[in-house]
Formats: structure tokens, C-alpha cells, sequence
């Protein structure tokens, strides 16, 4: 919010474009980062790419999607830091923890999971030690503090009695889904149907058979063991971590939701490179690079192919369908047709009246660890029902305000506003005697 609100940019638009600019340059380059550290094979990290657009890019999560490669380079920190506890990587760790916090809280409380365990894992015993951890360590946890306590101020259920009930009532129904999505989670959307998992699976495959064979090969040379040293520790670490975030979190908490599948994207990419880690000093054979390259371009195109049909799908969609006075006039959206692909990618296009032209729209105040926080009455802003196209169900939330956007296959009458624009299946209705 605050970059993409910066002088520097002529529009939200063009910030947002250079914001994923960046994420797209970083994301890659952090797992080579880290590859290229602990020595190794760089062919490996060209696979992060598979996962670049994972399950938190794909639902608009801005704030998750930075942090991820911040993580890559966190855990690269955390190997130099534990290499030399110098002053200068303890006040690196602080300020990785710091921004990876004002990304996203959840991110930033991983973090801290992960640089506990290898502080435990190290054994020192000096009180040093243990004082540059907490140090480090100290700032970002008395922001979480603030930040949680002022969220909590909002009326939601307690979280611990939440999760008591969850686990006992909800958490082993999910664990079937859990393992069944887990290989396609982060790439299924890009094609509709079976096919869509398909090659999800097959961008899994191209590490994961590898590594498997890698292990059988290693486990018969060394009588079934497989030795280590420090850096395998560390990704052993972020693997178990990953794995266990994924399938022991839980769906929702009170104000959230969508929290276990957000590790997903941790698990591939750790597993990617612990396949690059144990592919180190092996020079790949001209099928396994091509391989490689193969699968990279597979996806690049399915992805291109699904931008460029969700472009021409959405080309209907232009300033001009909505309100031309944006002066203090409010906004809200009956999405009864949300979906491209199967996937409900429509539900806040009402908001695009912000974005355009700097209009009032109903939405993105009431989520309990949003930035924006409601101080209108529901009255003045009514709640959005971003979901309103599973139930079909309208009943004159929005009769006070003065323009309602529908998308439909087919056109709507909404009590008390008149059809003032279409665009496809687009549609603005005009209240006929806003308040």
C-alpha cells in the first residue's frame, strides 16, 4: 500500500506493475541466491519459476506474495549468521525480520519458527549465544504485539478457544484434502479440469523424481544412510517447517482465511533446493538441462496463454462502464458471475472505482488484519458480500448508495436503481433516489 501509493508513480496501476516487476526479478533470484551459497547445482533453481504464480499470487495476497522470496533470503542469513554471529548479520536478521513483518504477520512469526529451531539445533551453550538470538529477534516481536493487540480490539472469536474446537471437530476431515492438493495447489488454475492438475503434478514431478533417485543412489552407496553436514541441517529445517505449517495449520482463524495452503509455495520451493543441494558437484547431462528448460517453458506458456485469454475476456471491462462522478459517490458490486476459469477472480473488480477514479467502494475494510480499518457505519458503507455469487441471494443491502456494478449472464432488476451502462455481461445500475 504504501509503495504503490508513492509520488514517484503516475498511477496505482503503473506502481502495481513495478511492484511485480520487482517480486518477478526477486523470486527466482533468491532461491539462485541461496543455491549458489551453499554450492549447489544452479540448473535446479531455473524450477522456482513453476511456482512464481503460486496459490498467494493467484488470490491477490500482495503483501504474502513479496515475502516469499524475502524468506529465501532470510534463511540464507540465517546459514551466514550461524557461519559468524557478527554484529553485522544479527542486524541484517533484524531488519529481514522487520520488513518481512510489514509484509505479512504470518510470514514474519515462520521466520522466527525457523531461526528458533536452528538456534536450538546449534547447541551453544554461551549466554552470548542466546542473547544475540533474542536481540534479534526482540523488535519485530514487540510490533506482532502491537499489531495483534490492536486488531483484537475488533469483535471476533477468541482465537486459542477457535483452535481448541477446530482441531477437535474439523482438523482430521481435512487432512485427506490436504495430501490431495498438495502436489497441485499452486498451478492446477491455469488449465480448467483434470487437466489443470495434470501438469501441476508434472511441474511437481521434474524435482521430485529427481530426488528421489538421487536418495536411492546415495541410500546403496552408504549401506542406507544419508550423511549430512551444516547446510543440509538448514534445509532439513525449512522442508520439516514447511511440511508441518502445511498440514498441521489450520484452513481459517477467526478473520482469515486461507492460512495452511499459503505454505505450500515453502514446501516446493525447499524441496527444489535440497534437490539442487544434492545434485552439487554433478554435472547434469545434456537431457536432464534440456529437461529443465523444457518443463520451464511448458509452463511459461500455459501461463502466457491464461493471461492472455483472462486479457481478452476482461477487455469489455473499461473506465467507461463505470460511474463518470466519482465526487463522494459510493459503489458496491453484485458479482453473481465471478469466476474465469473456475476460479472467483471477479469479486472485487467494483473496486476498480477507487483505482480509476478515485471513487467510494464498499469492501476490503472489514477483514480483521487489514491495513484499512471501517469508520463509516454500515449504513454510510454498507458490508460487501464478495461472495454473494454462491447464494444468488440479493435483498437491497445497497438500496442507500448510488451505483450497484453487476456481472451476470443476464440482466438483473434491482429495486430502486435503473441499468445506466452494459458492457458484456457487465452491468451499472444508478440509484433512482440515493440518501
Amino acid at each position: 500500500m504504501v509503495f504503490c501509493s508513492l509520488n514517484i508513480f503516475p498511477s496505482v496501476e503503473f506502481a502495481n506493475k513495478v511492484y511485480y516487476i520487482f517480486y518477478i526479478i526477486i523470486f527466482p533470484l533468491s532461491s539462485l541466491f541461496l543455491i549458489s551459497y551453499i554450492k549447489g547445482n544452479k540448473w535446479f533453481s531455473l524450477l522456482s519459476f513453476l511456482f512464481i504464480y503460486n496459490h498467494s499470487v493467484h488470490w491477490g495476497f500482495t503483501g504474502f506474495t513479496l515475502s516469499v522470496p524475502f524468506i529465501i533470503i532470510f534463511i540464507l542469513f540465517i546459514i551466514k549468521y550461524f557461519e559468524k554471529q557478527s554484529t553485522g548479520n544479527v542486524i541484517t536478521l533484524m531488519i529481514l525480520l522487520l520488513s518481512i513483518f510489514s509484509m505479512h504477520f504470518q510470514n514474519a512469526i515462520f521466520c522466527i519458527l525457523l531461526f528458533t529451531i536452528a538456534t536450538l539445533l546449534n547447541l551453544k551453550k554461551s549466554y552470548i549465544y542466546y542473547l544475540k538470538y533474542l536481540v534479534t529477534i526482540l523488535p519485530v516481536l514487540c510490533f506482532m504485539y502491537y499489531a495483534y493487540t490492536f486488531d483484537t480490539i475488533s469483535e471476533k472469536q477468541n482465537l486459542f478457544r477457535f483452535l481448541m474446537a477446530y482441531y477437535k471437530n474439523c482438523y482430521l476431515d481435512s487432512l485427506i484434502d490436504r495430501l490431495k492438493s498438495v502436489t497441485v495447489i499452486d498451478n492446477f488454475y491455469f488449465i480448467e479440469g483434470s487437466w489443470g492438475a495434470l501438469f501441476a503434478v508434472i511441474f511437481v514431478l521434474s524435482f521430485i523424481i529427481p530426488l528421489i533417485f538421487y536418495l536411492y543412489k546415495r541410500s546403496k552407496k552408504v549401506y542406507g544412510i544419508i550423511q549430512t553436514d551444516n547446510y543440509s541441517w538448514y534445509l532439513y529445517i525449512f522442508i520439516s517447517s514447511s511440511f508441518l505449517c502445511y498440514f498441521f495449520l489450520p484452513d481459517i482463524i477467526p478473520g482469515q482465511n486461507i492460512v495452511f495452503e499459503r505454505f505450500s509455495v515453502f514446501l516446493m520451493l525447499a524441496l527444489i533446493i535440497y534437490c539442487a543441494y544434492c545434485y552439487k558437484g554433478i554435472l547434469l547431462g545434456k537431457i536432464s538441462r534440456t529437461a529443465v528448460i523444457l518443463v520451464v517453458l511448458l509452463h511459461f506458456i500455459l501461463v502466457s496463454i491464461y493471461f492472455n485469454d483472462f486479457k481478452n475476456e476482461t477487455s469489455v471491462f473499461t473506465k467507461e462502464l463505470l460511474p463518470d462522478d466519482a465526487s463522494c459517490k459510493r459503489i458496491s458490486g453484485i458479482i453473481y458471475t465471478n469466476t474465469f476459469k473456475n476460479r472467483p477472480v471477479y469479486i472485487h473488480f467494483p473496486m476498480y472505482f477507487i483505482v480509476w477514479n478515485k471513487g467510494i467502494s464498499t469492501g476490503l475494510v472489514d477483514y480483521r488484519f487489514g491495513v484499512i480499518k471501517r469508520k463509516a457505519d454500515f449504513e454510510k458503507l454498507p458490508y460487501y458480500r464478495e461472495w454473494i455469487g454462491d447464494s444468488r441471494n440479493y435483498s437491497d443491502e445497497y438500496k442507500n448508495i448510488e451505483y450497484v456494478l453487476l456481472k451476470d449472464s443476464l440482466k438483473l432488476e434491482i429495486k430502486g436503481f435503473d441499468l445506466s451502462k452494459q458492457s458484456g455481461d457487465w452491468y451499472l445500475y444508478t440509484n433512482k433516489n440515493p440518501k
